[in-house]
């Protein structure tokens, strides 16, 4: 099946290599918002541009694509945009990936290497899991949510719509973390973190309310 990436950065290569070892899909093209990369190679693929060549893509008999952008908003508002012109959103599920055979996946989800994810997880739509993070039994991590590399999840957490979990964090068996938190890199979460909240720290504590630009802070 011929497919697209759209995103041509540093989370289009990591979705790339991960689909270069299924033999199902050929990739072809990138699609990127930025009008600057339109004709560029990124990792032996062309950048074909971004919404402009979408019904080209279409006329072509290219039918299925996966969003690959790191921003949780973003990726969410532009997997919507591609569903409502008919395409259909795959999963990149990296083969040194551990799943349980009872995991329930949306769809346009990342799995990268190293992951493991325990049994009766739920991983809804446009969810990204980076490397090496562990996903304990039961979990539930909702629509448009990053997890990023090395994090670890204890049993039956939930973790909420479009929330950022950063590097290597750690949350005990049984919290929530409300929509659209960010949890900052390091942190070990031992009590529920309220919608919209920036909780860093040992053990972490919540300090104010999330804001987009948080993500580019060392947190």
């Amino acid at each position: 099946m011929k497919i697209f990436i759209w995103g041509a950065g540093g989370q289009g290569r990591v979705v790339l290599d991960i689909l270069k070892e299924n033999k199902n899909f050929e990739i072809y093209g990138f699609l990127d918002s930025n009008k600057k990369l339109k004709g560029e190679i990124v990792d032996g693929v062309k950048v074909l541009g971004g919404k402009d060549v979408v019904r080209g893509l279409r006329e072509r008999g290219i039918q299925a694509g996966i969003v690959a952008v790191g921003d949780n908003t973003a990726r969410c508002q532009i997997a919507d945009f591609l569903k409502k012109n008919g395409f259909y959103l795959i999963n990149a599920i990296h083969p040194r990936a551990s799943l349980a055979s009872n995991v329930i996946l949306g769809s346009n989800v990342t799995v990268a290497a190293g992951a493991i994810i325990c049994t009766h997880a739920v991983i809804k739509d446009n969810v990204i899991i980076n490397t090496g993070v562990i996903v304990e039994h039961e979990n539930v991590i909702k629509d448009g949510a990053l997890i990023a590399s090395g994090v670890q999840l204890g049993g039956r957490v939930e973790i909420g719509k479009k929330s950022f979990i950063g590097i290597g964090a750690t949350i005990i068996q049984c919290l929530k973390i409300g929509s659209n938190s960010i949890i900052g890199a390091g942190a070990v979460v031992l009590d529920n973190i309220p919608e919209g909240s920036l909780a860093v720290g040992i053990p972490a504590k919540v300090i104010r309310k999330a804001k987009k630009n948080d993500l580019l802070l060392r947190i």
